[in-house]
């Protein structure tokens, strides 16, 4: 039986990231990134956010859900199109643009964490998930897009 349940929830892995993030910007000695170049993190977390909000926008149009046991439509296009998984993809560039931002180098392994545990343990529950609920075309579909970039 399916469930709805992963590892570590993304999101609620976001919100620790960035506080942790925050905390790692107090420790100057280890900030490298100086200013004005830090700045661009900003640049590069507000493309994850775009990215997150044109994916939010296509579960919207096909009036599914991010939930994969309530999923009622494969979205294939957009994002989708060229990442199984654009959701993740825009955390990552969000949790990249904050370390660029933060200035500190310990906040680079945050993002490298993040990808880790999603690759790792959350995505092969979710693949499993769709293959249940959509089967071939899924299967289909994850040969002709990437898991990632």
């Amino acid at each position: 039986m399916k469930t709805s349940r992963l590892i570590i929830p993304p999101a609620l892995m976001v919100y620790i990231i960035v506080i942790y993030v925050v905390l790692y910007s107090c420790i100057s000695a280890l900030n490298l990134i100086t200013f004005p170049y830090n700045l661009m993190g900003l640049v590069i977390a507000l493309w994850g956010f775009k990215m997150m909000r044109k994916a939010q926008k296509l579960f919207r149009k096909h009036q599914t859900t991010y939930k994969y046991d309530k999923s009622t439509t494969l979205i294939t296009e957009g994002p989708y199109s060229q990442s199984r998984n654009p959701m993740y993809v825009a955390m990552i560039y969000i949790l990249i643009g904050l370390a660029v931002f933060s200035q500190n180098v310990l906040s680079f392994f945050f993002p490298i964490i993040f990808w880790a545990v999603n690759h790792f343990f959350n995505i092969p529950q979710e693949e499993r998930w769709m293959e249940e609920t959509f089967g071939s075309v899924y299967r289909t579909y994850k040969k002709k897009v990437r898991r990632w970039w």
